[in-house]
């Protein structure tokens, strides 16, 4: 896996472009202001299109209140949190149900640890897949700017869209993360275990 910084994503999208590079998102020029705007949408964007496997968290909620009237409670969602996704510990068919209020989860379970979408901010850490879905879609974000005209748009969001398709792919073989018990209602440890 390569490694990434927001200079060189944006770098691979002016280059879809035809555009000229920068050195820096802080340049007085047209392609730095444009990457500046919609780089961070569009990676937010994304993270939050996909449960991905190098922007998951898990965290044991801070339960803050009660809700008597329906024997519900209040926990703070994580900082960093983009998107929350499910609760650890349940198979599919029996999260208890649970829903996000601003920045508060509410749940009639009295402790819970959220599986859920990280903010990454380090580039660094996307997978390489990612970092050309960012690109394309960064590309086909910047281009009514850069190229002064939204007539290649259309093409350029199919690219980006074709390239986060790929992306998904891959991610989508990188093993799992449920023990079998929790996913798999027939799992016996008996027969599992047996050499």
């Amino acid at each position: 896996m390569a490694s990434y910084s927001a200079v060189r994503i944006c770098n691979s999208a002016l280059t879809m472009l035809g555009a000229s590079h920068i050195s820096a998102l802080t340049e007085a020029n047209e392609q730095a202001s444009a990457c500046n705007a919609m780089y961070e949408p569009c990676i937010d964007e994304l993270l939050g299109r996909h449960d991905w496997v190098f922007a998951k968290g898990y965290s044991e909620l801070s339960r803050l209140s009660d809700l008597h009237e329906t024997e519900a409670y209040q926990f703070q969602l994580p900082s960093d949190c983009l998107r929350p996704l499910r609760l650890y510990g349940y198979s599919a068919g029996s999260q208890p149900l649970w829903f996000v209020e601003g920045d508060y989860l509410i749940c009639s379970e009295t402790s819970v640890t959220l599986v859920y979408t990280k903010k990454i901010e380090d580039p660094s850490m996307f997978s390489d897949g990612f970092a050309q879905a960012a690109a394309s879609l960064l590309a086909a974000r910047i281009a009514p700017a850069i190229l002064g005209s939204p007539s290649y748009l259309k093409e350029y969001m199919e690219t980006a869209e074709l390239d986060y398709r790929r992306a998904l792919q891959v991610d989508g073989m990188i093993g799992n993360d449920y023990p079998p018990e929790t996913y798999d209602p027939g799992y016996d440890p008996q027969i599992t275990n047996r050499g």
